[in-house]
This record gives structure tokens, sequence and C-alpha cells, in this order.
């Protein structure tokens, strides 16, 4: 069945909301703690007000907005057990959070203050997501932003940056000049031509002001999930100046500890992306004869 708000009212408690919850014309709601829910329709009239507050929602496009929606300061968080859309209708997000191991997806442009990945990945889906000049993204390993095509993309001035992961998108720069007011987009593309090869699933486009004489530092990080069949150790950095049409190799030392590779000695930035460097595996060998495939150890020393 579905609840049905219809006239002026506050909501607290501890509590959840497992059916579709209802604010009809004359509703005017005022949430003043945490609260589960598994959707909310808000009609035309209707004020919901869940500022500086946090809601979680399990349903799938939880949110159809077509009142007043006044969220302020507020965190919305998806955390169901199947896939859900993320809603985008009249609607603007200040902290958002996805926490579904089933994943979510993005069906509209968005911009918002945060978005913490905690579980589950969020795919793009073509999709682009904006983080204003103090946005913030955070994940945790293995649950990301995703996708095929779409990307995260952020604008500020970052002046003479010192190991600054610029909005947190994973993109560290260090500079001995000013690079002025500087655009990071982060894509899941795979690039293609990287010395015959593929990339990892993951590249940057760094556009900053002043782009030449630069003697600077990129720390490109990437996680374990992005590899496409990539040996780690492998990795290497490259470069391409007219949005991956055409690739030069630049190197770089991998940490797969950390999953980052860092490159010296940058004269300009523009797109990068990782590949093996046409290493299509890393294997360890051992001597056949003194292995023991029971316990998975050497019987003796080689010889």
């Amino acid at each position: 069945g579905s609840l049905f708000f219809d006239t002026t009212t506050s909501l607290s408690g501890s509590g959840s909301f497992t059916s579709y919850a209802t604010l009809n014309t004359n509703a005017n709601i005022t949430l003043n703690s945490t609260h589960q829910m598994h959707s909310v329709g808000i009609s035309a009239g209707a004020v919901f007000s869940i500022s500086n507050q946090w809601l979680k929602f399990t349903g799938s496009n939880p949110i159809i907005q077509n009142g007043i929606f006044t969220n302020a300061g507020s965190k919305i968080e998806y955390n169901g057990t199947a896939s859900q859309l993320i809603s985008t209708v009249n609607i603007t997000y200040y902290t958002l959070r996805i926490n579904n191991a089933a994943g979510t997806i993005l069906t509209n442009n968005i911009t918002l203050d945060t978005l913490n990945v905690i579980l589950g990945d969020l795919d793009l889906s073509g999709k682009i997501i904006t983080l204003p000049v103090t946005g913030l993204l955070t994940e945790t390993n293995g649950n990301t932003v995703k996708g095929t095509s779409g990307y995260i993309t952020t604008t500020r001035n970052v002046g003479t940056p010192s190991n600054l992961n610029v909005g947190g998108l994973g993109a560290v720069l260090t500079a001995n000049t000013n690079l002025g007011i500087t655009e990071i987009k982060r894509g899941h593309t795979v690039q293609t031509g990287l010395n015959g090869g593929t990339s990892i699933k993951r590249y940057y486009d760094i556009t900053p002001a002043n782009n030449t004489g630069l003697n600077a530092t990129l720390v490109f990080k990437f996680d374990d999930s992005e590899m496409n069949g990539k040996p780690e150790p492998s990795l290497k950095l490259f470069k391409s100046t007219n949005t991956g049409s055409t690739w030069l190799y630049q190197g770089g030392s991998v940490n797969i500890a950390s999953n980052e590779i860092t490159l010296n000695g940058i004269t300009s930035f523009s797109r990068w992306s990782a590949d093996s460097s046409k290493v299509s595996a890393a294997i360890g060998l051992i001597m056949e004869g003194f292995y023991n495939t029971g316990t998975n150890n050497l019987n003796m020393r080689d010889t």
C-alpha cells in the first residue's frame, strides 16, 4: 500500500517507510531526523523540507518531484538491494551517497557539492557530473564512479598546486608555476592507440589556464576494477594532445599498493591515460620439478 500526507506535519524518530509515500497538494512536511524511505512522490503544490537532514531510499528512481523540495545541506542516500536509478528531475543534490552493492545508474546530468561512493558503483551512463569549486568526490576501493561514456568534472583556481587532488577526482597535481583556472575531467572510456594497445578504464583531461613551460608532476590514481586486463606492475602513462586520436608514451613509476602512477617533469597537460606498453601479462615462473601442487610450496631450493 501507499502512505498519503495531506496536511502540515513533521517527521522524526528512528522508524522507516517501506512503501511509497505521496505528498498531496496541501501537504507541507518537514523532516527532523534521519529517515529510511522506499520512495516519495511530491505533488504540485506540496512542500517537502529535508534541509540539513539525512534521507535514505531503497526504491529505483525514488523521488518524483513536482512540488517544492527543500533540501539545502541535506544528504540523500541510495541504499537499495537492487540496482537503482538516480532521480534527477527538479532535484538539486547537495550530498549524494551511493551505498548499494547492486549499483546505481545516473539518468541525467547533475551538479552536486559532495559525492560519496561507499558501496557499489555509480554508472555515469553517458551523463555528466559537475562538482562546484568546493565540491568533493570520495570513493572506496572497488566502489567507484564508472561508465563506458560520460565523465565527472570540476573547474577551479588551483594556483601553484602541491600534491593537490583536485576535487578528489584522482589527478594529483604539483607544479612550480601558477596553473590558474584549471578544468579536470575524469572519464572511463577505454582509449585506443596507446603503443598499439588499449588503456585501462580511466583517463583524465587536464586543462590549466597556464599550460606551457611547466615543470609539473602528475600522480594518476586508478582503481583495481579498471585494469581492463592490463598487468598493473607494467602500467605506464600516455599523453594525447588531440583528445585521444594519437598518443605519446610518457612513462612514470607505478605503485601497486596505492594504485597510482607518478610522472615528473611534465611540460604541459592534456589527456592522460595508462597502458602496459605492449606487455600483455606479468607471469611468475617456478621450476616444475621442485613444485608440490598439493601444498602450493616448493619442495626444495632451486639448484
